[in-house]
């Protein structure tokens, strides 16, 4: 008797989670003095793992991925009209993790924009995707 569909999907997610957490183990050495990296390569990765989880998450049914809206005509004008208003001489000061977050959406934005250069409108859609999840 062959094995329920239950039975392989035991099978094969247990190898499976067992392999990812190993290849994940060994990305956690390159955080050793042995390596040099900048934080934006360190944020690239960790984003790449944290948007292949969530992809597992919502393939599994675990994780709903929130519908795209836009702001309703009155809040986006009252939005617009209140940063007209901003004295223009004012400096915003960011805290640490306000400048990594913002880092990281500028190099994903970027790259969501070269996708659409390159006519390519569906890489651009999963980049956009994935920064919204993270």
């Amino acid at each position: 008797m062959g094995e329920t569909p239950n039975e392989k999907f035991l099978r094969l997610s247990t190898a499976r989670l067992e392999k990812s957490q190993h290849a994940i183990k060994q990305l956690t050495h390159l955080g050793s003095k042995n390596y040099e990296f900048s934080e934006g390569e360190a944020l690239e990765i960790y984003h790449a793992l944290r948007t292949s989880v969530d992809d597992v998450a919502q393939a599994l049914g675990v994780l709903e991925i929130p519908e795209v809206t836009t702001l309703p005509e009155e809040q986006f004008e009252a939005f617009s009209k209140a940063c007209d208003e901003l004295p223009e001489e004012e400096e915003i000061v960011l805290t640490k993790e306000e400048n990594r977050r913002l880092i990281t959406l500028g190099d994903h934005l970027g790259a969501a924009i070269n996708a659409l250069e390159d006519k390519e409108p569906d890489k651009a859609y999963e980049l956009l995707i994935n920064l919204m999840r993270s």
